[in-house]
């Protein structure tokens, strides 16, 4: 036997075997045809609802991304600031206008006993 006869035979026998199914007669009752419609309308419904719950959450991680950015340049930005403001060269211009001076001699003080307190 040919494949494409083999392939038409047991196209038949699906196509027997579907024809041939019988639903259960419980089946057939208004009620369970209403709860299944029913089941199928909520189910979608649930889909929906958590598609957009998704979709949302989605557009919020977004934006929260896009926060983290712009904050992440405000820190680059503000450390910038602090690494000019401890160079060597702008300390000494603020210790103009904070009226100190230089110290000339350093005296170290230490104690006459060499005791020093314990805890």
């Amino acid at each position: 036997m040919s494949l494409k006869r083999r392939l038409e035979d047991q196209y038949q026998q699906f196509s027997f075997a579907v024809r041939t199914i019988t639903l259960p007669v419980w089946f057939n009752h208004s009620l369970v045809k209403a709860g299944l419609a029913s089941a199928t309308i909520l189910f979608g419904v649930l889909y929906l609802l958590q598609t957009s719950v998704t979709a949302t959450s989605g557009y919020e991680i977004r934006n929260l991304e896009k926060q983290t950015d712009v904050l992440t340049d405000e820190i680059q930005k503000v450390e910038i600031a602090v690494a000019e403001q401890s160079a060597m060269p702008n300390i000494q211009k603020r210790l103009s206008s904070v009226n100190m001076v230089v110290v000339e001699n350093i005296k170290f003080v230490a104690p006459v006993s060499g005791a020093v307190a314990l805890r």
